[in-house]
C-alpha cells in the first residue's frame, strides 16, 4: 500500500527528508519562571491530503521548473 489521504508521503522537517507517516502537527502552550517550565499541548490536528491539492502542488511545481529552464 502506498498511502492514503492521511498516512503518506510528506517532508519531515525535523529530521530534513521525505518520509511516509501522517502529518498532524501540535500546538503547545508555554510558560516558564525562574524555577520550572511547563510545555503542555492545546492542540492536534490530522491534516488529510485531497486530490485535488496534490493537483495543485504539482501544477505549482511544474510552473517553477518552466519558469527555471527558461531562466538557464
Amino acid at each position: 500500500m502506498d498511502g492514503n489521504e492521511i498516512v503518506c508521503w510528506r517532508y519531515g522537517h525535523k529530521r530534513n527528508r521525505a518520509m511516509k507517516g501522517s502529518n498532524s502537527p501540535t500546538a503547545f502552550y508555554v510558560a516558564e519562571n525562574e524555577r520550572e517550565s511547563l510545555r503542555a499541548p492545546i492542540g492536534r490536528r490530522v491534516i488529510a491530503k485531497s486530490e485535488e491539492n496534490i493537483r495543485m502542488r504539482r501544477a505549482e511545481r511544474q510552473k517553477e521548473k518552466a519558469r527555471l529552464q527558461r531562466t538557464k
